[in-house]
């Protein structure tokens, strides 16, 4: 499509922007004054989500940006500013949002499904003459306000308000576009949410829903380890239970058949005169399967915080309520089916599940684990390789949140004696955003020359 310029104008002054290849350079570019009969055409829509946590049901990176995409067209629309085929003043515009989504208490040892804020920072860019010019670049911003969608759309609470948030956000880019153009005190931008695009938004959470769901593996754990500990639990002593649970607790597991077991053992007791004995064990039974991470004994917790006879045990599962929380959202990454093709042992199964998280904490559990046990498996050093060409994002926070990940990465990759590693690290010595990576990456490139 043939592009008509008109009446830009470029000013002598230059901004800072994200770079668009990720490099640790920021890129400067001339700034384009704009005129207020100009159209734009959308040229590109980029988003690049970034999030600590693997909570389940939330938007992925596509569809978040499938649902800004359509809010940024439909504001320019409807303030005039939606190149069409007879417009001759028409400018590419290219959009860019990196956009983190922050869940509460994300950065303790008890992180919550509960979005809190969002943090965000964008650029709007076009082109001239096949120049790339700025027309903004934001600083970093939080979403202080919200559109009201989150009430009408039909999803869960904080679903809703996730996709709220990512609707104020492209409103806000909209908007910032639209002032620069007809000026500040321009009537064009129109604050309502329309019906059609609540049912739009929730379209784009149905063919989410309907293309996620990724089960548990409940099968990948061997026999031999689910029977040992159900004996443990079956026996008569109460030390080799004990010594059971505390087992499990040190585990991630998803057995039905031990979890139900204890489950099943804890309903039998719990509105009885317990004794001082039966009362510990009681406790260890909640915390185990609290500690389980999986979400559908909530409902045992909770009865027993309203039911059980005595007041401590009763404080004890409102407690262990918070840590089934937390753990539920690490235990849904660690249990995911393996990609086809990749065959590892349970153990290795769930380094590899922590590897491919987007929390941080696992990550760096899964590669240090990787360093002392398991520093030649090409599987792990393959998936780490993957991992690291997130160090060269132009996403401020993938990179920054990830620089220790990445660093550990350089030096399981420099020391695996593999050269075929070489030259990403070499790469990543002179792209990588973060100055920690780059170092790691330019030292441990050294070890496989």
């Amino acid at each position: 499509m043939k592009i008509f310029i008109g009446k830009w104008r470029l000013l002598i002054a230059s901004v800072v922007i994200l770079s668009g290849c990720a490099s640790n350079q920021s890129q400067k570019l001339p700034k384009a004054q704009l005129s207020p009969d100009v159209k734009y055409q959308i040229q590109d829509f980029d988003i690049d989500l970034s999030y600590s946590l693997n909570v389940p049901n939330f938007l992925d990176e596509e569809h978040t940006e499938t649902i800004m995409a359509a809010i940024f067209q439909d504001k320019l629309n409807k303030a005039g500013l939606l190149a069409s085929a007879s417009d001759q003043n028409v400018a590419p515009v290219s959009i860019y949002i990196d956009y983190k989504r922050v869940f509460a208490g994300e950065a303790t040892p008890f992180p919550m499904d509960t979005v809190t804020p969002p943090k965000f920072i964008y650029s709007i860019t076009s082109e001239i003459d096949g120049e790339k010019v700025s027309i903004f670049q934001s600083k970093e911003l939080m979403v202080t306000s919200y559109s009201g969608l989150r009430d009408m759309l039909k999803a869960e609470k904080n679903v809703s308000s996730d996709v709220d948030y990512s609707i104020f956000v492209a409103s806000n880019v909209a908007k910032k576009l639209i002032d620069l153009t007809l000026g500040d005190d321009n009537s064009a931008y129109n604050e309502d949410i329309e019906l059609e695009l609540t049912a739009y938004a929730n379209s784009v959470i149905r063919d989410f829903s309907n293309k996620t769901v990724e089960l548990s593996d409940h099968n990948y754990i061997p026999a031999v380890i689910t029977d040992d500990f159900v004996d443990r639990l079956n026996s008569n002593d109460v030390k080799v239970r004990k010594g059971a649970y505390k087992d499990i607790q040190k585990h991630w597991l998803n057995q039905p058949e031990i979890f139900d077991l204890i489950e099943s053992k804890l309903l039998s007791t719990y509105q009885s005169d317990l004794s001082e004995k039966e009362l510990s064990e009681a406790k260890y039974q909640m915390e185990t399967l609290a500690r389980s991470g999986l979400i559908r004994y909530q409902d045992t917790l909770i009865k027993i915080t309203k039911e059980a006879k005595q007041a401590s045990l009763k404080n004890a599962a409102t407690g262990e309520l918070d840590t089934l929380t937390s753990r539920h959202i690490r235990a849904s990454a660690i249990h995911r089916p393996l990609p086809d093709g990749v065959e590892l042992d349970w153990n290795q199964h769930q380094i590899f599940n922590m590897i491919r998280s987007n929390d941080a904490y696992l990550q760096k559990r899964g590669v240090k684990t990787v360093y002392k046990k398991y520093p030649k498996n090409p599987i792990f050093l393959d998936e780490l390789s993957l991992s690291l060409d997130n160090s060269v994002s132009r996403s401020k926070y993938k990179s920054s949140s990830n620089a220790d990940y990445h660093a550990w990465i350089c030096r399981v990759l420099g020391l695996s004696e593999n050269k075929k590693y070489k030259e990403k690290l070499d790469y990543v010595a002179l792209n990588a955003r973060e100055k920690k990576v780059r170092n790691f990456a330019e030292e441990y490139a050294e070890e496989l020359e």
